[in-house]
């Protein structure tokens, strides 16, 4: 029951009240299985960052990585304190790079982690953010490549996202319009609203490094509506 609860969570992930509800009866209903507690509450860490709340998914993050711990699942923990370190950048804690790495390794010995953010993609976004951009496009390069793999489409459009703000920041604007361009439309494929606003901002900002001031105002236009 905690697991068919979880996965409705999934299909109303725009709709961010009736999927922590589930989540949260799904907790309610899961017991002390460290397995499926820490998968639940990886996901409401992931809501609540996107409902804004940093630290509640911040609290969410840390007990999914205590169940990782117990439950001894190589790809949830690799995920747990990915999302750990994540959470901690988010909220301007310190962050730990050991932790970082030890979630990297995992990832590697484990291979694909499905649906669950990738610690790759974490170092990427912590690799950006710090101005190394060689570093987090390796990293990003890891995450496409494996999400080709795997088929998930969802994954491809937001590391192409990251890869495009990546190019942006090295100067490389068409680039930047290019990769955007591809991810918009795989999200317009997918027809979900949330990667769609995502990728409209980054073709939006690709538009911007050139010069495009009414393709700007188009996609921003259309983002904001959306």
């Amino acid at each position: 029951r905690a697991d068919v609860l979880s996965q409705l969570s999934w299909l109303h992930e725009d709709d961010f009240a009736v999927a922590t509800a589930l989540l949260e009866h799904a907790l309610a209903e899961a017991g002390d299985e460290p397995g499926r507690t820490a998968d639940i509450h990886f996901s409401l860490s992931e809501i609540w960052t996107v409902r804004g709340d940093q630290l509640r998914s911040r609290a969410e993050a840390q007990l999914a990585l205590a169940d990782a711990e117990r439950a001894g699942d190589s790809a949830l923990l690799a995920a747990a304190l990915a999302q750990v370190f994540l959470e901690d950048m988010l909220c301007g804690a310190d962050v730990s790079e050991e932790q970082l790495a030890r979630a990297l390794d995992l990832e590697r010995s484990v291979g694909s982690l499905l649906l669950r953010s990738s610690p790759s993609q974490v170092a990427g976004i912590w690799h950006f953010i710090e101005g190394r951009l060689d570093e987090a496009e390796t990293a990003l390069g890891r995450v496409l490549a494996q999400a080709e793999a795997d088929g998930i489409e969802y994954w491809r459009a937001e590391v192409l996202l990251r890869l495009s703000r990546v190019a942006g920041r090295r100067g490389d604007a068409q680039k930047a319009a290019d990769l955007a361009a591809e991810g918009l439309q795989i999200a317009e494929q997918l027809d979900l609203p949330r990667p769609i606003c995502a990728l409209l901002y980054g073709c939006a900002a690709a538009a911007l490094l050139i010069g495009q001031a009414d393709t700007v105002r188009e996609l921003a236009g259309r983002g904001m509506e959306l």
